[in-house]
């Protein structure tokens, strides 16, 4: 039972060392922890599309304090925000 219990906290240990960033123009203009995070997923019928405003208004996602994952988030995060951008631009020049 200890050892599930020192797991427990080195989870939420780390979803506290990791960080959600949120920026603009370079400039960050939101630092959540992961867990804040992992929280607010629980209202995803207004986060998810918050996060989906953010990025056609022009922010960016970041995450860290990640040592290593096996799935690049920061990357992926990227590459929606460029495809977004493309999206914007092709509306803009109808």
């Amino acid at each position: 039972m200890a050892k599930f219990i020192d797991w427990c906290a080195s989870i939420l240990k780390k979803t506290w060392e990791i960080k959600f960033k949120v920026r603009k123009n370079a400039e960050e203009k939101l630092s959540l922890p992961l867990l804040v995070v992992i929280i607010l997923m629980f209202a995803f019928w207004v986060t998810i599309p918050l996060l989906i405003v953010g990025l056609f208004c022009g922010y960016r996602y970041r995450f860290e304090g990640v040592e290593t994952v096996s799935i690049n988030l920061n990357e992926l995060s990227d590459r929606a925000s460029l495809e977004i951008e493309a999206l914007k631009r092709k509306y803009e020049a109808r």
